[in-house]
């Protein structure tokens, strides 16, 4: 046996129905696809039908809780979308690996969709779950939660700690997000004008801070040391807030 190519036969007949319908229709073109010996094939063909699609449901819904765990916002703006999930569904087959940490798991689903997102040309849902990810990424990154620990307050601090990440959007995010928290639904349309954002990494917490930014503070940290003499209130703020890492 291949090996490989069975298990990512068997990977899509969980997950894409066109591979179903192929495996039913047009079993030589899998096997071709999938470079399956005939045994292989034989085997899959002669796989239980209704314990496949339970399976199949299964594992569907297994990826949509991931989705929610991630990119709950997000999901909650497109849940009547069912259209447009089975198309994702479909299209991304899983890439977990074996072993795998549950956290990366949820966040390798949450940036496949966020993929899916750009490519589908989803403009509208796109920067709220570029947000999700990025929250869900600084949470559980352990050198995030380390330099949150030793950020500096000293006047020595320069560097923007691994705690931080500087980002924009073309839509206020942060607005739909807490709205969403605050009442469990999202609101119609595109909300505010394009925002620059720190978000932070809390020390001793799961938990992140989150600081709008005008365009001079945003260009002045992304910029870096050295910074300019009419950049000290920008560089106060900073190291106020802790935004710098430890210089010991």
């Amino acid at each position: 046996m291949s090996g490989s190519g069975f298990q990512r036969a068997l990977a899509e007949l969980l997950t894409a129905g066109n591979a179903r319908t192929m495996l039913a229709e047009r079993p030589a073109e899998l096997a071709a696809r999938f470079a399956l010996s005939r045994a292989e094939l034989d085997l899959l063909a002669a796989a239980d039908r209704t314990q496949l699609d339970v399976n199949v449901r299964s594992v569907t819904n297994k990826r949509l809780d991931m989705l929610a765990r991630c990119l709950p916002a997000t999901l909650s703006a497109a849940a009547h979308e069912h259209d447009f999930l089975d198309e994702f569904i479909r299209r991304y087959p899983p890439t977990h690996v074996d072993g795998q940490q549950n956290h990366k798991r949820v966040l390798a689903e949450g940036t496949r969709f966020l993929d899916y997102l750009v490519t589908s040309g989803r403009d509208d849902m796109a920067d709220l779950a570029r947000y999700e990810v990025l929250r869900l990424e600084l949470l559980f990154d352990p050198a995030a939660t380390v330099a949150a620990e030793q950020a500096d307050v000293t006047l020595g601090g320069s560097v923007l700690g691994a705690h931080v990440r500087l980002a924009e959007f073309d839509s206020d995010v942060v607005t739909q997000h807490n709205e969403w928290l605050r009442s469990g639904v999202m609101p119609d349309g595109i909300l505010g004008d394009p925002i620059r954002i720190a978000l932070v990494k809390i020390a001793g917490r799961s938990a992140l801070a989150c600081y709008r930014l005008g365009d001079t503070a945003f260009r002045v940290l992304r910029s870096g040391a050295p910074f300019p003499p009419e950049a000290e209130a920008v560089v106060r703020f900073a190291r106020q807030e802790r935004l710098f890492e430890g210089t010991g």
